[in-house]
């Protein structure tokens, strides 16, 4: 899991999925499938089609690796780590290590339940949400994005809340800030030219 991350509840459910066929488990990812994925790459985009056995497939499959369950027993038989070590390095895949492991092992993935990998401007309720991923924007850079409370409340109890606000100013207000000013230097110049 990445440090961007906020587990909600008990794992079990997770780690009791059967992946004894699979290198690994994840969540699939369709938003990435597409944008800046594989399905818009140009260069790398029948290469995977090919690989999964149809656009359908790739997107049905093609996982986020955010969060993954591994089967390190399947992968060190199948001597993977070699096989992925070859493609990234013979490919320049746009989310690398997301492409390659997708990529190497297109027919070895299990699908498993989106309350596992959340993002949360995705999803409509955190209710029964496992995991939440924070994958685009960061709560410690836009500190009102939604779910960044839960985030937040969390920096608290480490109690470097104010260490990391110091770090990481909000770039929402700083974005706010220069539109204002922006505005501001738009009114002078409509000023001066009234003058």
């Amino acid at each position: 899991m990445f440090v961007y991350t906020i587990t909600q509840k008990d794992l079990s459910d997770l780690f009791n999925v059967n992946i004894y066929d699979y290198y690994f488990a994840g969540v699939t990812d369709k938003e990435a499938c597409g944008a800046n994925g594989p399905l818009n790459d140009r260069k790398f985009k029948d290469m995977f089609v090919k690989a999964f056995g149809g656009e359908k497939n790739l997107e049905n499959t093609y996982v986020n690796a955010g969060i993954l369950l591994f089967n390190l027993k399947k992968m060190r038989e199948d001597k993977l780590v070699e096989k992925l070590l070859g493609c990234a390095s013979k490919y320049n895949f746009n989310r690398h290590d997301q492409d390659t492991l997708n990529y190497v092992c297109n027919d070895k993935i299990q699908n498993i339940d989106k309350i596992f990998n959340c993002h949360p401007g995705i999803i409509k309720s955190l209710e029964n949400q496992v995991i939440i991923h924070y994958m685009c924007q960061k709560p410690w850079n836009y500190y009102n994005m939604k779910c960044a409370n839960i985030w937040w409340n969390y920096a608290k109890l480490t109690g470097l809340e104010k260490e990391i606000k110091e770090k990481f100013p909000d770039k929402s207000k700083i974005k706010k800030n220069r539109q204002s000013k922006n505005c501001s230097a738009e009114k002078q110049r409509k000023i001066k030219k009234v003058a």
